[in-house]
């Protein structure tokens, strides 16, 4: 995470889990603990609740499947219209190549295995 310091230089990045489970959560929280370039500002059970409550807003957003699957892309598509520098992964289990291409054209970053066997 080096590289990632001297991005921001003196600034955070703001990282966010709307969705997330708690166990993502959970990792999320101890990795931005433990890199002063990194502050983990919150977790929602919605992108929509994430655009309302969490301030400041979050630069890199930990996007769960199961909320995409749960609420449909048009939560994706609210929360980038809404936060569009914002960075969304989308942690997956397993998505079906139309879903991921979707949330790619929505302005997803990338995809991350949520659990790699």
């Amino acid at each position: 995470m080096q590289a990632s310091a001297s991005l921001v230089g003196s600034n955070q990045w703001q990282v966010a889990c709307p969705g997330a489970p708690a166990d993502v959560c959970a990792s999320t929280c101890a990795f931005c603990s433990g890199d002063s370039a990194f502050h983990f500002c919150g977790q929602t059970a919605s992108a929509t609740q994430l655009i309302r409550e969490v301030t400041p807003a979050p630069d890199i957003v930990l996007m769960d499947d199961g909320l995409v699957w749960r609420r449909g892309l048009a939560e994706l598509a609210h929360l980038h219209r809404a936060l569009p520098s914002a960075r969304t992964l989308l942690i997956a289990d397993s998505v079906q190549p139309s879903t991921m291409f979707a949330a790619l054209r929505l302005g997803t970053w990338g995809m991350h295995a949520a659990h790699a066997g």
